[in-house]
């Protein structure tokens, strides 16, 4: 369960908004869109890609901007859907590592303490640079179990 609970945090909480690609092929590139609206970009312009709004599509995740790690539950989803470490070629290397620190880390964490939020959580910020912060502080408390 606690993998699951990882996988949806990290869907709502993308760690970049994004990235960007260069144009590269001479005759530049043809993006097509969900809604069959084509665009040329030409060589030496850049795309950019979201990790966020892809992980928030309502026809891929149900109440999208729920919590819900029983989402994941039997459940795989390409890294068209899923995007919090990239997308195709540029997929990261290391989500499968990183998967298993963070539940590592996370596991001994919650076995040797308590936690409790004190106040409230504030709401996720996409203003600073390219990570989803919380737009304030968070407060914790926590005790040795």
């Amino acid at each position: 369960k606690l993998t699951l609970s990882i996988q949806e945090a990290l869907r709502l909480t993308a760690h970049t908004l994004g990235g960007l690609r260069k144009v590269v092929a001479p005759e530049g590139f043809n993006l097509k869109t969900s809604n069959d609206a084509s665009f040329h970009v030409p060589c030496g312009e850049y795309i950019g890609l979201s990790h966020s709004l892809p992980n928030s599509d309502a026809a891929t995740f149900a109440k999208p901007r729920s919590f819900e790690p029983g989402r994941f539950h039997g459940k795989s989803f390409d890294d068209y859907e899923f995007t919090t470490f990239g997308q195709g070629r540029h997929l990261c290397p290391g989500r499968h590592y990183a998967e298993q620190l963070m539940e590592l880390i996370l596991g001994e964490l919650l076995k040797r303490f308590e936690f409790q939020v004190n106040g409230f959580l504030p709401a996720l910020c996409y203003e600073r640079a390219t990570l989803a912060q919380r737009a304030g502080a968070c407060c914790l408390s926590y005790r040795a179990r």
